[in-house]
Protein backbone atom coordinates (compact mmCIF):
# COMPACT_ATOMS: atom_id res chain seq x y z
CA UNK A 1 0.00 0.00 0.00
CA UNK A 2 3.06 2.76 0.78
CA UNK A 3 3.16 3.30 -3.27
CA UNK A 4 -0.27 4.42 -3.62
CA UNK A 5 -0.45 8.30 -3.19
CA UNK A 6 -2.82 10.93 -4.09
CA UNK A 7 -2.34 14.88 -4.22
CA UNK A 8 -5.51 16.66 -2.64
CA UNK A 9 -6.71 17.92 -6.17
CA UNK A 10 -7.07 13.90 -6.60
CA UNK A 11 -8.74 13.49 -3.40
CA UNK A 12 -11.06 16.51 -4.23
CA UNK A 13 -11.79 14.72 -8.00
CA UNK A 14 -12.73 11.32 -5.73
CA UNK A 15 -16.09 12.91 -4.51
CA UNK A 16 -17.03 14.80 -8.43
CA UNK A 17 -19.64 12.05 -8.53
CA UNK A 18 -21.10 13.21 -5.36
CA UNK A 19 -20.44 16.50 -4.21
CA UNK A 20 -22.34 16.13 -0.63
CA UNK A 21 -19.41 14.10 0.81
CA UNK A 22 -17.37 15.11 3.35
CA UNK A 23 -14.15 14.73 2.74
CA UNK A 24 -10.96 16.57 4.14
CA UNK A 25 -7.25 16.19 3.44
CA UNK A 26 -6.05 16.77 6.86
CA UNK A 27 -6.78 17.14 10.28
CA UNK A 28 -7.36 19.84 12.61
CA UNK A 29 -4.53 19.96 15.25
CA UNK A 30 -5.08 18.69 18.53
CA UNK A 31 -5.34 22.09 20.36
CA UNK A 32 -7.85 23.36 18.17
CA UNK A 33 -10.23 20.76 19.02
CA UNK A 34 -12.55 20.27 22.43
CA UNK A 35 -11.01 18.36 25.19
CA UNK A 36 -14.12 15.89 24.82
CA UNK A 37 -13.01 15.44 21.02
CA UNK A 38 -9.09 15.69 21.17
CA UNK A 39 -6.94 13.18 20.22
CA UNK A 40 -5.84 10.31 22.82
CA UNK A 41 -2.61 9.66 21.22
CA UNK A 42 -0.49 11.62 19.28
CA UNK A 43 0.33 8.36 16.98
CA UNK A 44 -3.69 8.15 16.24
CA UNK A 45 -4.31 8.35 12.70
CA UNK A 46 -7.31 10.69 11.63
CA UNK A 47 -9.28 10.16 8.42
CA UNK A 48 -11.32 13.46 7.91
CA UNK A 49 -14.33 11.90 6.79
CA UNK A 50 -18.08 11.29 7.71
CA UNK A 51 -18.08 7.54 9.17
CA UNK A 52 -20.28 5.39 7.16
CA UNK A 53 -21.43 1.84 7.12
CA UNK A 54 -21.20 -0.82 4.29
CA UNK A 55 -24.51 -0.28 1.97
CA UNK A 56 -26.18 -4.41 0.70
CA UNK A 57 -24.95 -4.00 -2.58
CA UNK A 58 -26.97 -5.96 -5.20
CA UNK A 59 -25.50 -7.94 -8.42
CA UNK A 60 -26.19 -4.80 -10.72
CA UNK A 61 -23.54 -2.71 -8.43
CA UNK A 62 -21.17 -4.27 -9.78
CA UNK A 63 -21.79 -3.00 -13.87
CA UNK A 64 -24.37 -0.49 -13.50
CA UNK A 65 -23.53 3.00 -14.69
CA UNK A 66 -24.19 5.31 -13.00
CA UNK A 67 -24.19 3.34 -9.57
CA UNK A 68 -26.85 4.09 -7.17
CA UNK A 69 -26.12 7.23 -5.02
CA UNK A 70 -24.81 4.73 -1.59
CA UNK A 71 -22.38 2.63 -3.48
CA UNK A 72 -21.01 5.92 -5.54
CA UNK A 73 -20.36 7.54 -1.93
CA UNK A 74 -19.31 4.15 -0.32
CA UNK A 75 -16.30 4.01 -3.53
CA UNK A 76 -15.37 7.15 -2.95
CA UNK A 77 -15.41 6.50 1.11
CA UNK A 78 -13.10 3.50 0.23
CA UNK A 79 -11.10 5.38 -2.15
CA UNK A 80 -10.31 7.91 0.71
CA UNK A 81 -9.39 5.33 3.47
CA UNK A 82 -7.19 3.66 0.75
CA UNK A 83 -5.53 7.06 0.33
CA UNK A 84 -5.25 8.78 3.61
CA UNK A 85 -3.59 5.57 4.52
CA UNK A 86 -1.16 4.59 2.29
CA UNK A 87 -0.44 8.30 2.83
CA UNK A 88 0.80 8.04 6.53
CA UNK A 89 2.15 4.21 5.80
CA UNK A 90 -0.80 2.86 8.05
CA UNK A 91 -1.59 -1.16 7.07
CA UNK A 92 -4.85 -2.84 8.94
CA UNK A 93 -2.91 -5.40 11.62
CA UNK A 94 -4.58 -7.77 14.20
CA UNK A 95 -6.36 -5.47 15.99
CA UNK A 96 -8.15 -2.33 15.27
CA UNK A 97 -9.12 0.35 17.71
CA UNK A 98 -11.23 3.13 16.19
CA UNK A 99 -13.37 6.12 16.94
CA UNK A 100 -16.01 7.45 14.88
CA UNK A 101 -17.18 10.80 15.69
CA UNK A 102 -20.32 11.36 13.86
CA UNK A 103 -21.25 15.66 12.49
CA UNK A 104 -24.11 16.57 14.76
CA UNK A 105 -27.38 17.81 12.52
CA UNK A 106 -26.85 21.77 11.39
CA UNK A 107 -30.69 21.74 12.53
CA UNK A 108 -29.67 20.92 16.34
CA UNK A 109 -29.51 24.48 18.52
CA UNK A 110 -25.91 25.48 19.46
CA UNK A 111 -27.28 24.26 23.23
CA UNK A 112 -28.01 20.78 21.99
CA UNK A 113 -24.64 20.80 20.17
CA UNK A 114 -22.90 21.60 23.07
CA UNK A 115 -24.59 19.50 25.65
CA UNK A 116 -24.03 16.39 22.97
CA UNK A 117 -20.57 16.96 22.25
CA UNK A 118 -18.63 13.42 22.74
CA UNK A 119 -21.17 11.88 24.56
CA UNK A 120 -22.25 8.22 22.65
CA UNK A 121 -23.44 8.22 19.27
CA UNK A 122 -26.59 5.69 19.50
CA UNK A 123 -28.40 5.54 16.16
CA UNK A 124 -27.53 4.62 12.57
CA UNK A 125 -24.35 3.70 11.40
CA UNK A 126 -23.79 0.57 13.62
CA UNK A 127 -20.31 0.16 15.15
CA UNK A 128 -20.32 -3.03 12.96
CA UNK A 129 -21.33 -1.42 9.68
CA UNK A 130 -18.85 1.12 10.45
CA UNK A 131 -15.87 -1.06 10.88
CA UNK A 132 -16.85 -3.05 8.15
CA UNK A 133 -16.92 -0.50 5.60
CA UNK A 134 -12.99 0.78 7.44
CA UNK A 135 -11.86 -2.85 6.95
CA UNK A 136 -13.14 -3.43 3.43
CA UNK A 137 -11.80 -0.72 2.11
CA UNK A 138 -7.94 -1.93 2.81
CA UNK A 139 -8.90 -4.73 0.06
CA UNK A 140 -7.82 -7.33 1.68
CA UNK A 141 -8.91 -9.98 3.53
CA UNK A 142 -9.45 -8.96 7.16
CA UNK A 143 -10.23 -12.09 8.30
CA UNK A 144 -6.73 -12.20 10.70
CA UNK A 145 -8.76 -9.27 12.48
CA UNK A 146 -9.01 -10.87 15.79
CA UNK A 147 -10.00 -7.78 18.25
CA UNK A 148 -12.09 -4.80 17.60
CA UNK A 149 -12.61 -1.67 19.96
CA UNK A 150 -14.94 0.60 18.47
CA UNK A 151 -16.88 3.75 19.44
CA UNK A 152 -18.94 6.38 18.33
CA UNK A 153 -20.18 9.92 19.69
CA UNK A 154 -21.30 12.89 18.71
CA UNK A 155 -18.76 15.84 17.20
CA UNK A 156 -18.57 18.67 15.45
CA UNK A 157 -17.42 17.02 11.77
CA UNK A 158 -17.81 13.70 10.87
CA UNK A 159 -13.94 11.81 11.13
CA UNK A 160 -12.70 8.54 12.38
CA UNK A 161 -9.64 8.02 13.78
CA UNK A 162 -8.00 4.88 14.41
CA UNK A 163 -5.41 4.03 17.05
CA UNK A 164 -2.66 1.78 16.63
Amino acid sequence: MAGVRYSGDQLKQLTVRNPSLKVGVTAPAADQLPASVAHASSDAIVFDIEPMGAPRQVRSDKWKSPPRPCIARYRVFKDYIRARSAEVGYELGGVLRVRFEISMPASWPKKKKEAMRGKPHQQKIDCDNGCKALMDAYNEDDSHVHTIIASKVWADTGRIIIYP
